[in-house]
Order: structure tokens, then sequence, then C-alpha cells
């Protein structure tokens, strides 16, 4: 699934850089450090922390280099103050609010309260950091306030099957209402809730890769002793594997419970397979293989698997825009949320847009690894090229990997000591 964010071509842009000397982050001063150009007007000593008050403020590697981008803040989020400097492309100062991170003063209000590290955002199904809603409608009236909500002029309607987060309801004249990230308000009567597949991939805690899941609607176990009934196992359900040595076409299961189920035709399941890290790996480095053939991916620590789980990657032939990209690349931004559509392909055979896709990791220009809640089809070729993975397993990779993203913090790009987590697709 392709990306729509306002700032991707600028991103990709500061992605092709070469990546200066990383500064060390500066410990935090008791007392701002002096102006280094006459003139300068010092912050008053009552300014613990600053909030941002734009929609979304970006923060450079250096102050004034609008061409190193190094991550993002939304509107109402705080920061701390390390420095402070003079320097192009701001009216006020560039403020040092984390490491390597400048933000212009520009877009900020100053604080007395000292900045206090905000808690981790919450989730609230299966992984999701908001409610998820579709159009059930033929279309859905969206209004710029709750006032003129079914009475103003509409600001624009929204196509059935489109996507969002309702962050807010209320109740009006009997009908309710309800708000999206965006502001608008939309009747929750033309919407109908997201409801994410119940499915998490599995930590390896012995580095033994022995692990598979039902990709069809159901497979069959046939047990070793005559006269026992076969066992039917529905789709998804996650089994123990081995190699059966009477054919190579069946593997020995398993169950979860430690049950012995017999044997199953490896072709009702997705069986991941260990991999040799690729040459750019280094000791014992964090890095992702995907498989496209079983549609699964497995997270490395080295030569050692630490978790496995279902994807669903590219449904287009190989080389086309609709397919995963094969080969090794790293992560080149995270963000949190972002929203994605494809409204602008004008020979589009179908249209769609879904708005704050969450814990999204682009590795490979507008390709990336990202949440789904739209689909079950986990297992199966079923994107327009990115990696779908159920929220809890997007969540969890999503903190897992380079570079991390801090606190408070919406987008963040790697660095020359915080390198993106290599990703390998074949």
């Amino acid at each position: 699934m392709k990306r729509l964010w306002f700032a991707l071509p600028l991103v990709l842009a500061h992605a092709a850089h070469a990546e200066p000397p990383a500064p060390a982050r500066p410990a935090e001063p008791t007392v701002l450090p002096p102006w280094t150009e006459p003139g300068d007007i010092p912050i008053s000593s009552a300014v613990k922390s600053v909030r941002v008050k734009v929609r979304e403020s970006a923060l450079y590697r250096q102050p004034g280099m609008t061409d190193q981008r190094r991550g993002s803040l939304l509107r109402g989020a705080t920061a701390p103050i390390f420095a402070a400097q003079r320097a192009a492309h701001c009216n006020g100062r560039w403020l040092l609010v984390g490491p390597s991170a400048w933000l212009c003063s520009d877009e900020i209000d100053y604080l007395a309260a000292p900045y206090v590290t905000p808690p981790p955002p919450p989730t609230v199904l299966h992984g999701l950091p908001f409610s998820y809603f579709f159009v059930q409608a033929e279309a859905a009236s969206a209004y710029a306030s709750f006032d003129g909500a079914g009475d103003a002029a509409p600001e624009g309607d929204l196509e059935r099957g489109f996507f969002l987060p309702i962050v807010e309801v209320r109740e009006k004249d009997g009908s309710r209402w309800g708000r999206t990230r965006g502001g608008q308000w939309i009747a929750m009567s033309e919407l109908a809730p997201a409801r994410p597949l119940d499915f998490q991939g599995v930590k390896i805690e012995n580095g033994v890769l022995d692990v598979g899941w039902v990709r069809g609607t159901k497979a069959t176990a046939k047990p070793a002793a005559k006269g026992e009934k076969p066992t039917v196992l529905p789709r998804f359900t996650q089994v123990q594997v081995a190699p059966d040595s009477s054919n190579a076409k069946r593997v020995v299961a398993t169950a979860t419970s430690g049950a012995a189920l017999g044997t199953i035709e490896a072709k009702e399941l997705s069986i991941p397979t260990l991999a040799a890290p690729p040459a750019e790996v280094v000791g014992d480095e964090r890095w992702i293989d995907i498989d496209l053939a079983s549609q699964t991916l497995v997270a490395y620590e080295g030569k050692k698997p630490t978790f496995a789980t279902l994807v669903s990657t590219g449904k287009g032939p190989k080389g086309s825009e609709l397919a995963t990209p094969t080969g090794t690349f790293r992560i080149w931004v995270k963000l949190r949320t972002t929203d994605m559509d494809n409204l602008e392909q004008d020979l589009a055979d179908d249209y769609y847009s879904i708005a704050d896709v969450p814990y999204v990791q682009f590795f490979h220009k507008g390709v990336a690894l990202h949440a789904t809640f739209w689909h079950r089809d986990l297992g199966h070729v079923h994107s327009h090229g990115c990696v779908n993975l159920v929220p809890e397993d997007a969540r969890h990779l999503f903190a897992w990997t380079a570079p991390h993203v801090p606190p408070g913090w919406d987008a963040v790009l790697p660095t020359a000591y915080e390198p993106g987590t290599l990703i390998r697709v074949r």
C-alpha cells in the first residue's frame, strides 16, 4: 500500500544526502548556553520546555540545515530545551530538543512547566492506537464543527469503504457524531467499526525456528496411530513443525500445548525457513527477513531468530508497481501514523483512502512495513506493494527496529550513529 504524506518528496530528497558525522548529545545544562551572535536576546530563565503550536513541526540534524531532516513533532507535543542558537530558515532561534534534533522556535510556545516524558501511546483493540471505522454508506458527509454537523454545508464527502479513526463521540438531537483526528465530524450511522484480525506472531526464545501456521481455510493433521481420527485445524492455527523423514512433502506437527497432532501436508502451512544474515549484518545486529514464497517475516539478531509472523506482500507480478521489491534495504523513515491512498491515480481500478495507518516503516521509496486492519488475508499476497502486518506485530516491530522513535515524536529518520534496521526481501 502506498502512502500519502505532505513531506514525502522532501524526505526522499533528504534520504539521498550523505549523512554528516552525528554530534554527541549534550548533557542537559542547568543554564541555557550563551548566544553566539550579537543582538540575540536570551530566553527567560522561567522557560523550561516548549510545545508545538502548528500541525507538524520538522526536526533537523543541524540548525538551519533544512536538507537534513531528522523527524517531526505534531501539534501539542512538548519537548525539553538543551541548547539554542541562531541560524538560517528560522526567524527566531533553533532549539536543540533531542539527540541531533533542532526545532525552529517560530512554531512553538515556550512553557514554564518542566518537560515530562509522555507515556507510551495507548492501544485500543489488538494493538491499534485508535478506534478505526469505515464508511458503510454510499457516502459520508464530513462537517467542520460539531455545532454545524448535519446543519451546515459539509466540507466534503467520504466514499464508501474509506477508513478513518474516530477519537471522540458526541450525541446531538438523538444522533451520534464522531470526530476524526483531523477535527471533522461524521454521523456514526454512516460508519461501521473495523475489526482487525485477532492474531499474533510468536517470540522465539530458544533460537529454533520450527513454527508454522495454517494458511488456507483449514488443514488436516493425520495421526500416526491407525484408527485415530484426524484433527482439523482452522486457519491461522499455529503449530510446531519438524521434517517427516518418510515424505518430504509433509511435516510432523505438534500443537502449542505440546500435544502430538500427526502429519500435515507442507503446502497447507506457511512455514518460515532459517536464513543466513546478509553480508551487511555485523555481529548480533538486528535485521528482518521477508520470504515472499511463504508470506512470512522473521526478525533476527545476527544469526539468531527472535520473532516470526505472517505477512501479506504485494499482489502484482515481480517488477510491477504492485509487487514488493526484492533485495536488501534499510529503514529510511518511521512514522507512528500516516495517510495512505491512491486518489491521484487516474487509471486505478479501485480507489482507497485510509487515514492514520499506524506503525509505518519505509524501507524502499514508498514501500513500507505497516499495520493493516482492513483485511484478514495474512499469509497471502494482498497489498499494493507494502508488507502488511497485524497491528500487534507491527507495533512490536516498530519498537524493535532502528532508528528508535523518541517519546512524543511522530516521525524519525536514521542518523550515522543509529542507522535504519536492514530489511531483506527474497
